[in-house]
C-alpha cells in the first residue's frame, strides 16, 4: 500500500491534490507553451503516472483546475481590497493598482499561458475575464458614468496592456503609476448620467 502522509486517507488525498496543482502550476510557468505533461508532473512528484489519474482524469482536466482556481483566487483579493476603498473613485484605483500588482507577482502566469487559445475544455475565459471585471463595472456605475461596462473592459485593456509590459520587464511601479494616471484623467472628463427629475 502507498504510504499515507497525513493523519487520514481524507487528507492525504487533499494533501496531494494540492501538491499536483503546485507542481503542475511550476511546471507550467517554466514555459511558453502552456504545455502540461502529467507524466512530468508525476515524475517531479516522484510517483509513477497513474497516481496522478486518482486525481486528475487528464492533463486538460489539471489546467482548467489550475485556471478555475488561479481566477477565483485573483477575483477574491481583488474584491476584498476594492471593498475596503471608500469612495467609487478610489475603487476604480484600486481594482487597477491590485490588479497589477498580482501581475507583477506573476500570480496570472500560468492560467494564462494554460488559456492562450482561449478556452480550456468547458471554460470560456472570456467569461471569466467578464467576472473579474464585476467589481469595476460595479465601482463605474456608482460613479455614475454613462456606460459602465463599456468604461470597464476599456479600463481593463489598459491594465491588460499594463502587465503585458510588466511581463516584458517594464518597472512595475512606473506602469502602475501611468495607469493610475490614465484612468484619473478618463474619470475626471468622463460624463456622468443625468438624473430623471
Amino acid at each position: 500500500m502507498p504510504k499515507i502522509d497525513a493523519k487520514t486517507v481524507v487528507e492525504h488525498r487533499a494533501s496531494r491534490e494540492q501538491q499536483i496543482l503546485e507542481v503542475a502550476t511550476k511546471l507550467m510557468r517554466s514555459t511558453t507553451s502552456g504545455e502540461l505533461s502529467l507524466a512530468a508532473v508525476a515524475a517531479e512528484i516522484g510517483v509513477t503516472r497513474t497516481a496522478i489519474y486518482k486525481y486528475f482524469a487528464s492533463a486538460e482536466e489539471l489546467r482548467a483546475r489550475i485556471v478555475t482556481d488561479s481566477f477565483a483566487a485573483w477575483r477574491a483579493l481583488v474584491e476584498t481590497e476594492v471593498s475596503k476603498a471608500e469612495s467609487p473613485e478610489e475603487k476604480v484605483r484600486t481594482f487597477a493598482a491590485v490588479s497589477l500588482r498580482l501581475a507583477g507577482s506573476g500570480a496570472h502566469h500560468a492560467a494564462m499561458i494554460a488559456g492562450a487559445d482561449g478556452s480550456i475544455g468547458a471554460l470560456n475565459l472570456d467569461e471569466r475575464h467578464a467576472e473579474l471585471r464585476e467589481p469595476l463595472s460595479a465601482s463605474l456605475r456608482e460613479l455614475g458614468v454613462t456606460n459602465p461596462e463599456i468604461e470597464a473592459e476599456l479600463i481593463d485593456a489598459a491594465i491588460g496592456r499594463g502587465i503585458e509590459l510588466i511581463d516584458r520587464g517594464s518597472d512595475s511601479g512606473v506602469v502602475t503609476t501611468s495607469i493610475l494616471g490614465l484612468i484619473d484623467r478618463s474619470i475626471s472628463v468622463q460624463p456622468k448620467k443625468r438624473e430623471r427629475k
